[in-house]
């Protein structure tokens, strides 16, 4: 039992391993009122087991400043869930160097793949912020994820996640000033979002791509959702002379499309609205499928671009689907896709 504890200012070992706050391998930990403060590693992390697997169950928790020194192995994730099931309420976890919340799979024998639930979570500024990976499960209630770097939410390699009442905003471009995106889905993943607000994230409020050559397509469901303001990355808004700058001036140099599905992908939405994208609204390229009914596309310089020959473009202009105010409705034109952002280095 965990209650009224405050760990702050852990340091690894001597050849950088360690420097955890909190490290749990096997067995059952409960409590309420927690502080993580200035990890040198990771936060809250579930180990892989030597024995049984673990149970982590927490409330009133908050985490921050994880992993700040560079020279820590394995360090900058805020919670690491690598093993067990964690069922974490009312959190706050912030400032982590890498990312937040990072849930893979253990490959230790005698574990179980990561089942995670957080309700009532703010996960804040730093680098990513939740991470998925692999053969995990995760499910969000009313959670934000707010000011973090490069992505906002991201699962990839057969990850299962379901979200409700999810907020995903202003997630920021990475040091090359690349991405920003709210979310990203890829290689066999399988999402399902019900009531959701992506806004002001650049590049792309939310990508879905298979990127595994020869895999399953990724396939996420969103419902009632809005993606609003959707940004160039970075890249777009940088001097002339600066390596980094990906623009000739114009507003499609760095992205910014609200719904992107490309390379297979697969999106299926209904009850939306999509808005003041700076360059598209909804974006479909390189096979991938998207299917849109019942929503809005409004204030977009375009509305859809369709980038597949022979589409069934009943897909994204059905009868229930609505497309005013836009510079352009629709275009086939080739605008750059935005691609995905690789994982952080250094993943546990």
């Amino acid at each position: 039992m965990v209650n009224d504890v405050v760990i702050r200012d852990t340091t690894p070992q001597a050849d950088g391993e360690f420097g955890f706050g909190l490290a749990v391998a096997g067995g059952e930990v409960t409590g309420a009122r927690l502080v993580l403060q200035r990890s040198a590693s990771m936060g809250l992390s579930t180990v892989r087991p030597k024995t049984a697997s673990s149970r982590v169950v927490l409330a009133d928790v908050l985490i921050q400043q994880s992993g700040e020194a560079a020279n820590v192995k394995s360090a900058g994730f805020g919670l690491s869930v690598l093993d067990g099931e964690v069922t974490l309420e009312r959190l706050v976890l912030e400032q982590s160097r890498r990312a937040n919340v990072v849930i893979t799979p253990s490959d230790a024998p005698g574990g179980i793949s990561p089942r995670v639930v957080i309700l009532e979570g703010l996960i804040r500024s730093g680098g990513w912020g939740l991470l998925v990976n692999g053969a995990a499960s995760v499910k969000l209630t009313r959670t934000m994820v707010d000011r973090t770097t490069e992505v906002g939410v991201s699962a990839v390699l057969g990850a299962k996640l379901e979200a409700e009442d999810l907020i995903v905003r202003d997630t920021a471009s990475n040091e090359a000033a690349r991405a920003g995106h709210g979310m990203q889905v890829a290689a066999r993943a399988q999402v399902s979002i019900t009531r959701a607000l992506f806004s002001g994230n650049h590049e792309a409020g939310i990508l879905v791509a298979t990127e595994e050559a020869g895999s399953s397509a990724p396939v996420v469901s969103l419902r009632n959702i809005v993606v609003s303001k959707t940004q160039p990355a970075a890249c777009a808004t940088l001097p002339p002379g600066d390596p980094r700058r990906c623009s000739d001036g114009s507003t499609t140099g760095g992205g910014g499309c609200g719904i992107v599905a490309t390379d297979r992908g697969v999106i299926r939405v209904e009850g939306f609205e999509v808005s003041e994208s700076a360059m598209a609204g909804l974006q479909v390229a390189a096979g991938a499928e998207l299917t849109a009914s019942n929503g809005a596309i409004h204030h977009n310089v375009v509305g859809a671009n369709v980038q597949i020959d022979g589409y069934d473009m009943t897909k994204v202009t059905g009868p229930t689907v609505r497309y005013y105010e836009n510079e352009s409705n629709l275009a086939a034109s080739t605008l750059p896709v935005p691609e995905l952002a690789p994982a952080p280095t250094g993943l546990p």
